[in-house]
């Protein structure tokens, strides 16, 4: 008799509804396990909404209100006894009828390893790993995140903007740090533009980088830089380069 797999589904959105990422996981006659995954998802597609606009990644004139676990809300299919949840959604604050995360429980009939999912031999011990992994994809670019956050303490009036304060972190994949499959143990280069001077930094073997500047610079803008450069090689130290 096969063994009924669950598929546990996390979608993002932008604003003009565009899907923006998909992850999928999946385990084997575990309803509740699956949703336990699914709450980490949905917390996790939480976690980074919120980092986007604490980065201003939407420099529009859209509010930009931080979500919480209020705006999570959940479906659940079946009686008032046995009630089991099919989705968890958080709505677009600004245009309630766009949802931003989708995360949804089906059923698959999936039954050999492809892709992003796996045969049904370990599913269980697999899903439950990745209830740790998930925590440790949030922190696996703290020290990129801790610079910008950082950044913004110290350049409250300026970060964000380009004639003001900008990063761009981009690894060896082509993701940069907005990418949720951004890492930045493959760091390859950062871009900081700084009032619309831009300096590149580039990573070679080692603790060897390469810092270009793109245009000329005047003294008082030296200084200023030196002192960004300052707080983004010392949160660049702690990485533990691959």
């Amino acid at each position: 008799m096969n063994k009924q797999v669950k598929l546990i589904e996390a979608r993002t959105y932008d604003r003009t509804g565009y899907k923006t990422s998909n992850t999928r996981y999946t385990v084997v006659d575990n309803q509740s396990l699956a949703e336990d995954i699914a709450e980490d998802l949905a917390l996790d597609c939480l976690k980074e909404l919120n980092y986007q606009i604490r980065s201003n990644v939407y420099a529009d004139d859209f509010t930009n209100e931080e979500y919480t676990e209020a705006d999570m809300h959940r479906r659940y299919i079946g009686d008032e006894d046995f009630p089991e949840l099919k989705y968890i959604t958080i709505a677009d604050k600004d245009v309630p009828e766009f949802f931003r995360v989708v995360v949804e429980i089906t059923t698959s009939t999936l039954i050999k390893q492809r892709d992003d999912y796996f045969s049904l031999r370990g599913y269980d011990d697999w899903a439950r790993l990745n209830l740790k992994n998930v925590q440790e994809r949030i922190q696996m670019n703290e020290n990129i995140k801790n610079m910008v956050e950082e950044l913004k303490e110290k350049y409250p009036d300026d970060y964000g903007h380009f004639e003001g304060l900008t990063i761009d972190a981009i690894d060896r994949k082509d993701c940069d740090y907005t990418d949720d499959k951004f890492n930045e143990k493959i760091l390859r280069e950062l871009k900081i533009c700084y009032k619309g001077k831009i300096i590149v930094l580039e990573k070679y073997y080692n603790d060897d980088w390469e810092i270009r500047d793109k245009h000329f610079l005047k003294t008082k803008e030296f200084r200023e830089i030196v002192e960004i450069l300052s707080i983004v090689m010392k949160h660049l130290s702690k990485i533990e380069f691959i």
